[in-house]
């Protein structure tokens, strides 16, 4: 796999290149995050790519456990969004006093059960109504995570996109996930600084190993 980055006063894109195929994650000055596709509606990431293949392994975990402030998510959200959502500045040790919601409580919310289901991930678009709008699914099975984009009602949506994309919005503010961007933000942070090393990781050496 290789990565593209393009950024301009923080903003921009980076795309996963995996041979024909592509997923590029934009973060647009509206401070919102877009996954999209272009001629294919399925994008996997094996233990062969260790280093990408981690960072969505952590995502995926995240939103199934419902751990979506953990310190360092904690930390950037605050770092990231203090000043543009009049959020007033608390530490974490105050967040953990304030807040009562437990992980248990988090998953029997409505925004917890809509994105998750049977050990699957489906973030439907914010920009629709989620019986029209696009989405894509994540899963994950052993070595393999597997995003798969269904371009939903295209009828009903009025946004134009072209006929071989598939862009999916994922709001910072009024999300109908509540906080569940938080990891994806954090996903996109980490893959920027990501820097793709020439020497096989173990993970990769013991799947590949595995293949053959």
């Amino acid at each position: 796999m290789e990565l593209e980055k393009s950024f301009n006063n923080g903003y921009g894109y980076i795309t996963i290149l995996n041979d024909k195929k592509k997923l590029t994650i934009e973060y647009a000055p509206n401070l919102d995050l877009y996954f999209i596709v272009e001629d294919t509606s399925e994008f996997v990431i094996t233990k062969e790519d260790y280093q990408i293949y981690e960072l969505f392994s952590k995502l995926y975990e995240t939103i199934i456990s419902a751990d979506v402030f953990n310190q360092s998510s904690f930390d950037y959200y605050m770092s990231e969004f203090l000043g543009h959502f009049d959020n007033e500045f608390i530490s974490y040790e105050d967040y953990l006093k304030k807040t009562k919601k437990s992980l248990e409580f988090k998953r029997k919310q409505n925004y917890y059960t809509s994105l998750v289901n049977n050990g699957k991930i489906v973030w439907k678009c914010d920009d629709y109504p989620h019986d029209i709008g696009p989405s894509f699914e994540i899963s994950k099975c052993t070595d393999i995570i597997k995003i798969t984009f269904d371009k939903g009602d295209t009828e009903k949506q009025d946004l134009f996109h072209p006929k071989n994309r598939t862009t999916v919005r994922i709001r910072t503010s009024g999300s109908a996930y509540n906080y569940f961007y938080i990891p994806f933000m954090m996903l996109f942070k980490e893959l920027k600084e990501l820097v793709l090393i020439d020497q096989i990781h173990i993970e990769e050496y013991l799947y590949t190993k595995k293949l053959k």
